[in-house]
């Protein structure tokens, strides 16, 4: 790979949601309502929107996705 190239780590976001997500049936957000719902994006611009890791997701990494 080329310096040049990135890894783009996809996460799952409801349109008006804080949070993003490693998994489409998050129990921690989309579980609760319908994840066909959920938005693919990427985390960068997730982070870029604001948006915070989930809490259940993330639990064993404070930093968001490996």
């Amino acid at each position: 790979m080329s310096s040049q190239q990135e890894i783009t780590t996809t996460v799952y976001v409801a349109l008006n949601g804080s949070r993003y997500h490693k998994a489409k049936d998050c129990v921690g957000g989309f579980g609760r309502y319908n994840s066909a719902r959920a938005l693919t994006s990427s985390l960068d611009e997730a982070l870029q929107d604001g948006r915070t890791p989930c809490e259940m997701c993330f639990a064993s990494s404070s930093e968001g996705p490996t």
